[in-house]
């Protein structure tokens, strides 16, 4: 008999409506308008602020799944550096378990103690907004005592004040290539000192043609 129809606007424009219906004839006063009209705003808050959340946790979503795939160590820390992420592939590299890893400080798991000076002087530098210092090569621990060559790309999270609340770091296990290059380096000092000895060897081979040269002469001239 009666009803009210009230557009939900939000920011992004119009995304849907309030039909309110009554038994009635002319059942909706002028103030329970003005009440369905407020009610409806509450609605419209209450459903973008519901599809915020679905955003996000869609995004947060595929961020873990990125995270959770890379061939990259991924490392986060907290404010002081505890270890609050950890994923599969930080597990391959050092070989602690995630559970093993969280809560845990790096200086207790994975860094050297010769190294620990110079990491908390980068964190140190990280903290004061020198992002420049979050770039390293190092060695680093496994969870079996053997040593892996890494490198390290440290990011900090900053708050609103620019504050340092988090730090995230990305890990390359470079041990294999660090192995290569000495090979290939070896090969070609090896490779040097053969073409070394090859030009000693010309030089000799060259001087000994001329001595047995005279020597036969000499032999000739003796025999003659």
């Amino acid at each position: 008999r009666s009803s009210v129809t009230i557009p939900l606007k939000s920011e992004e424009g119009t995304i849907g409506c309030l039909a309110v219906l009554s038994e009635h004839v002319g059942d909706f006063s002028p103030d329970e308008i003005r009440n369905l009209e407020t009610f409806a705003q509450q609605c419209t808050m209450a459903l973008v602020s519901a599809r915020r959340i679905e955003e996000r946790r869609a995004v947060h979503l595929r961020l873990s799944s990125h995270i959770e795939r890379m061939p990259l160590g991924y490392i986060a820390h907290d404010r002081e550096f505890r270890i609050v992420g950890w994923n599969p592939a930080a597990e391959r590299i050092f070989g602690w378990s995630s559970d093993e890893a969280t809560g845990k400080h790096p200086f207790e798991l994975i860094v050297p103690p010769e190294m620990q000076a110079h990491v908390s002087g980068n964190w140190s530098k990280l903290r004061e907004g020198d992002d420049s210092s979050g770039d390293s090569v190092g060695a680093a621990l496994r969870k079996d005592g053997t040593t892996v060559n890494c490198e390290w790309f440290s990011t900090p999270l900053r708050d609103a004040t620019g504050a340092m609340t988090g730090l995230i770091t990305l890990v390359h296990d470079i041990t294999e290539k660090v192995r290569l290059e000495k090979q290939l380096l070896m090969a070609q000092k090896m490779e040097s000192v053969g073409t070394l000895a090859g030009g000693i060897a010309h030089d000799f081979n060259n001087s000994l043609t001329g001595i047995v040269g005279f020597g036969e002469l000499l032999r000739m001239r003796m025999a003659g």
